[in-house]
């Protein structure tokens, strides 16, 4: 079973010749990963009638997943 948003993210499924099944499991779990996932769940509700303001970047900001300034990691903490 392939999960529609996080398949290659933070979830991968692999086909298992010994059971001759398919078995899904986790991905990963670093920050990157899951940012990844996320900004393709807001993707997809941003393209649904009334929620298009969670598919841009403002959102992703205001969640805390990107910065303002466009600098890669952590937001420098403030006093």
């Amino acid at each position: 079973m392939v999960h529609e948003f996080f398949e290659g993210t933070l979830a991968i499924t692999t086909w298992d010749s010994r059971r001759s099944e398919w078995r899904s499991g986790p991905a990963g779990g670093t920050r990157s990963v899951y940012n990844a996932a996320i900004a393709k769940v807001l993707s997809y509700l941003g393209g649904i009638d009334g929620l298009g303001a969670l598919g841009v970047g403002q959102c992703a900001i205001d969640l805390g997943l990107a910065s303002e300034t466009g600098q890669r990691g952590r937001p420098k903490k403030v006093a």
